[in-house]
């Protein structure tokens, strides 16, 4: 029998096809519904490289096994008289051409589904109108023009790294996740995500275009420059819907001093937007998060490690970073947070043979509970990973 007549007997091709067609609708699915719950990017490009890792020992397992009325058997071990593969083909091939019909539906729907006309295919006439008479209050006796609700809300794009090594990557990187942190405690603002602003930055889209799509009055845009131990960082808060600039500043700081600038923007921001703020959202913005300029170093490069899905070496290289940092400061929670988390990720992706990592997450959780009990992040990490 030829190789092909064998393949074919085996349903070796079958599943290839039926794997093609069920990994390319997981991840039609993934790509609509993750971006929806603010998942991290990685999760997306881990769930592709799984599902390619797994096609080669999908068609090995069909090849070795064979599906009987008595279960999973290999297919050595099958009589040729007893053999099920006919059956299980045209099982297969029932579900092969469901799958085909999703895909044509799906691709379908994307061609031809209505959408909503953009801007820069031009305003129609009933659009001009509108803009040329705005709506008016006839309640009272002077005719007022409606303002629009906005939300209070700021899309922060990612900053630029403008050093002249760009090595310093990391720093801008790890900058910008911190202005996010900060901003994020002012619970009068909608923060939205890195993810997310990360894969709008990549369209290129204008400020109004960002304020409309995410729902947000405001856009802030930064850079980060780093020559030795000198740090800029400047900021820009724009208004989405007139794109005018509020506020726009340069921090130049040291490096041992580069922990007020996420709170002084932090502060100006919320200053700008006129919000009040409680004693406690100053005192928890204007939090130094460790008295070590190099244990903060590691752990701006220990964010932007996690920001790209490695698997265990990622998380090795994290743990590398980390535990000299929490070595360098043991009052730095959030280096001992992210360390946990590390410890936790290796126990889950199954590279702890010996349980060291799970217990060294237990007994790092343990001691944060007990120094820092009423810290939210301390008790995400504990829900997360004891």
């Amino acid at each position: 029998m030829s190789l092909f007549a064998e393949l074919k007997r085996r349903n070796v091709i079958r599943m290839a096809g039926l794997y093609l067609v069920g990994a390319w609708l997981i991840v039609q699915v993934a790509e609509t519904l993750l971006p929806a719950f603010d998942v991290p990017g990685w999760v997306l490009r881990a769930t592709i490289i799984l599902l390619a890792i797994g096609f080669l020992p999908a068609l090995i397992f069909s090849w070795v096994f064979e599906l009987t009325p008595e279960g999973i058997k290999r297919d050595a071990e099958v009589d040729a008289s007893q053999s099920n593969t006919a059956d299980t083909g045209r099982r297969m091939d029932r579900l092969l051409l469901v799958g085909m019909v999703a895909v044509i539906a799906l691709i379908a729907a994307d061609r031809f589904w209505p959408r909503e006309a953009h801007d820069d295919d031009g305003p129609s006439v009933s659009n001009t109108r509108a803009a040329a008479t705005p709506p008016v209050d006839t309640s009272g006796s002077a005719a007022k023009p409606l303002a629009n609700a906005v939300v209070a809300g700021i899309a922060v794009l990612p900053f630029g790294n403008l050093s002249s090594d760009p090595e310093n990557a990391f720093f801008a990187g790890g900058i910008y996740e911190e202005v996010l942190t900060k901003l994020a405690k002012i619970g009068e603002l909608r923060i939205i995500s890195r993810t997310s602003m990360e894969r709008i930055a990549k369209e290129g889209l204008e400020v109004s275009a960002i304020g409309a799509r995410l729902g947000v009055s405001h856009v802030l845009e930064g850079s980060v420059r780093r020559e030795g131990e000198q740090i800029r960082v400047t900021v820009q808060l724009i208004e989405a819907a007139t794109d005018a600039h509020i506020f726009a500043e340069n921090y130049d700081r040291t490096l041992d001093n580069v922990f007020a600038i996420q709170s002084e923007i932090a502060l100006a921001i919320a200053d700008q937007l006129k919000l009040t703020l409680s004693s406690k959202q100053v005192s928890d913005l204007s939090e130094r998060p460790t008295r070590s300029p190099a244990a903060y170093e590691l752990y701006l490069r220990a964010i932007e490690q996690r920001q790209v899905w490695r698997g265990r070496d990622g998380f090795v290289d994290m743990i590398k970073l980390l535990e000299p940092a929490v070595a360098l400061d043991p009052e730095f929670l959030l280096a001992q947070v992210m360390l946990a988390e590390a410890y936790g990720r290796m126990f889950w992706l199954g590279e702890d043979p010996d349980g060291s990592y799970r217990t060294k997450s237990a007994a790092l959780i343990a001691d944060m509970k007990a120094r820092w009990p009423e810290r939210p992040e301390v008790a995400l990490a504990a829900a997360q990973f004891t």
